[in-house]
């Protein structure tokens, strides 16, 4: 006989998920600064993440039933879980990418770091609103949390294509195309960040 899973424990695998999610996210600092090692320290972090996401699905699975959300809406939190997913592996994409391409960042360098601090944050806010979804938060709200989310998607466009204009300006046509695929990479992590703030808040909207 399966034996249920509690909300305790539903509730702390799911702060380790989102966690970890932003911890994979943050390495791509260290993709594009330079060091040897970024790439391989991303693909480790996500690797993590798909186990820790695997745990949360199969608990969400065996979950005791309550009349909480963790119960009642099951499969749109797994639907949620498997967002948060796509963040991660749109991380792990970008810092392959790079060392495949082996593109010249040059000024276009700061651009992409500063992206990658917005998607930082704004999966940290994630990591707010996922909890206050869950109850186990502080005071920010889901709505607040999602808000800045949405701030911060809208300030990484404005990065992009000042990203993408500075790699046009500087470097030949061929180069400007391959380092413009990377700049789009690190926007899509941000974008998926968004898309699952987007269906945690629609969880909201019908939660009963």
């Amino acid at each position: 006989m399966e034996v249920a899973v509690s909300d305790d424990s539903i509730d702390e695998l799911s702060e380790t998920y989102l966690e970890e999610v932003t911890e994979c996210v943050g390495a791509l600092d260290g993709v594009f600064d330079g060091g040897a090692s970024g790439v391989e320290r991303v693909e480790s972090l996500e690797s993590r993440c798909d186990e820790t996401g695997r745990s949360l699905q199969s608990a969400l699975g065996a979950a005791a039933p309550t009349f909480r959300s963790v119960y009642l809406q099951a499969g749109d939190l797994a639907e949620f879980y498997t967002r948060v997913d796509e963040i991660a592996n749109h991380a792990e994409a970008v810092a392959l990418d790079y060392r495949a391409t082996g593109a010249y960042l040059g000024p276009v360098r700061p651009h992409l770091r500063e992206m990658v601090a917005d998607a930082v944050v704004a999966s940290t806010h994630l990591e707010t609103a996922t909890a206050a979804y869950l109850g186990t938060g502080g005071g920010e709200t889901v709505s607040d949390a999602v808000s800045h989310i949405r701030a911060l998607e809208r300030a990484c466009d404005d990065r992009r294509h000042d990203a993408v204009r500075v790699a046009f300006d500087e470097r030949e046509v061929a180069d400007a195309l391959v380092v413009r695929e990377l700049v789009h990479g690190v926007d899509a992590v941000v974008d998926s960040v968004e898309d699952a703030a987007d269906h945690l808040e629609f969880m909201v909207s019908i939660s009963p």
